[in-house]
């Protein structure tokens, strides 16, 4: 059961209990009614037994005081009760799952071990295998290196998130909402404080090597950059660890990023967001087509963290996605690179991840919530929606079915997104993302999506995705 539909029989069961049994005053809830609830609705209590939830009189009958907002039918004054439940929710479901880590997701050899001879000569892996290649990257948002969720502290969850790394084993990682190293931060509250990446004029080679400094060394990673997260991600003063501070999106790898190091592109609107960007260089002997051992090739992918704003106009998200996908779209069709993939915090669900009883749940959460049901995010990206190229999220290449929550709100709203083609017009000998009519596509599928699995961790209060990217030889 997901947490939206959990919370909603929680409130139904307790809302019929109250009515039912005259629960008088300010009576606690949880020893009142505990001996009424049938044995389902009082397991979905348990989930709830850190709750301070009370009975009060409304003119109704009885109403379930738990939060700030109204649904269901129940009246909910003021109150961080409904969060604290949320989040149990969500701690309680992962708890659950985590079995399923070793039996969905397979063990990743890393991709340079993938080579026969993963020794690099010149700097040139040599190729001799004939096994699929396969790129591992995991994407996260870590909750600034805290236990915890939303703005609750917990206590550090570092080793928490070292102990996924070195479980998932990705070549990879794309981290968001982290707060960097005393020494790459450079006036907090500005983007202009936080460096573009390790290898810009904003950037020198000391800024990688401290990024990598921030996880166990063991893990394998060589490469490393940065880029400043938007406004809405500056922390809020009663944040104690890291208040006033800006986060940021982070990339490290274990291959080199060859595009100087990484870089820090503007996301669209007025966020004063980035996404970090780096081109993954997977150096090959042998061309497409080609005999083994004939000459050198470098087998390139485009890869974007992005933490999208949250508590904003839903337009905002998309104009600040817009200009990463044009950016990507440049990176195809001029071939600096051979795919591109998108993966962050997207701070939105989207309908079509849900069968239809659960969305209907979850929407009348944020509806109550006086959240949007859409941001236009996802008919950009798998619509062609207003852009030049169309995307597929990993869960439909593979044909799997998304986590119904990523996040400790009970929605899912962390994707990972393949470039699979952009139209092109031709003007003067320049091709360009068509602005009107196309005049031929450009297919970007020399990589493919071959897993794309959840991963079950309480160390933050997002989940980690684990997407498993096939070369095409």
């Amino acid at each position: 059961m997901n947490s939206a539909s959990t919370k909603r029989s929680i409130l139904s069961a307790m809302e019929e209990a109250f009515t039912a049994h005259g629960i008088e005053g300010d009576a606690p809830v949880l020893e009142s009614i505990a001996s009424f609830l049938d044995p389902r609705a009082r397991a979905a209590l348990e989930l709830a037994s850190t709750f301070e939830l009370k009975a009060v009189a409304s003119p109704s009958g009885w109403a379930l005081e738990i939060t700030d907002r109204t649904t269901h039918g129940v009246a909910l004054p003021r109150g961080n009760a409904c969060q604290e439940m949320m989040a149990e929710l969500f701690r309680k479901d992962v708890s659950a799952r985590e079995h399923r880590n070793a039996e969905d997701v397979p063990v990743h050899e890393a991709l340079l071990d993938q080579l026969r001879e993963p020794s690099l000569q010149d700097g040139v892996a040599v190729e001799t295998a004939a096994p699929p290649i396969t790129l591992r990257i995991l994407t996260w948002n870590i909750h600034f290196w805290r236990e915890g969720f939303s703005h609750r502290e917990l206590g550090d969850n570092r080793a928490g998130v070292e102990a996924v790394l070195r479980a998932v084993n990705p070549d990879v990682v794309l981290l968001q909402e982290v707060v960097l190293p005393d020494e790459l931060r450079r006036g907090d509250a500005t983007a202009e404080g936080i460096p573009a990446c390790a290898a810009t004029p904003r950037g020198t080679s000391a800024d990688a090597a401290a990024l990598l400094r921030m996880l166990d060394p063991s893990l394998g990673f060589r490469y490393a950059a940065a880029a400043p997260d938007a406004d809405g991600h500056v922390m809020e003063e009663n944040i104690a660890s890291c208040a006033g501070m800006r986060t940021a999106v982070v990339m490290l790898s274990k291959l080199p990023i060859e595009n100087g190091g990484g870089e820090a592109v503007p996301m669209g609107g007025d966020s004063n967001g980035h996404s970090v960007y780096g081109v993954i260089s997977l150096p090959l002997r042998g061309s497409p087509g080609k005999s083994p051992g004939s000459e050198y090739s470098r087998r390139r992918l485009g890869v974007h963290s992005v933490h999208l704003s949250v508590g904003c106009a839903p337009s905002l998200r998309q104009r600040e996605l817009a200009g990463v996908v044009r950016h990507a779209e440049r990176a195809v069709l001029h071939g600096d690179v051979e795919g591109v993939l998108i993966t962050g915090d997207f701070n939105q669900p989207t309908a079509r991840d849900y069968d239809d009883e659960t969305w209907s749940a979850l929407a009348l959460d944020m509806r109550g919530a006086g959240l949007p049901l859409s941001d236009g995010v996802a008919q950009m990206l798998r619509d062609g929606d207003g852009i030049s190229s169309k995307w597929i999220s990993a869960f439909d290449e593979v044909t799997s079915n998304p986590p119904s929550s990523t996040a400790w709100s009970g929605a899912s709203v962390d994707f990972a997104y393949r470039l699979k083609e952009c139209d092109v017009a031709v003007e003067g000998g320049i091709v360009e993302a068509a602005a009107v009519a196309a005049v031929a596509t450009v297919q970007a599928d020399a990589w493919r999506v071959v897993g794309a699995w959840p991963w079950y961790s309480t160390a933050s209060d997002h989940l980690p995705l684990v997407v498993d990217l096939a070369l095409r030889r």
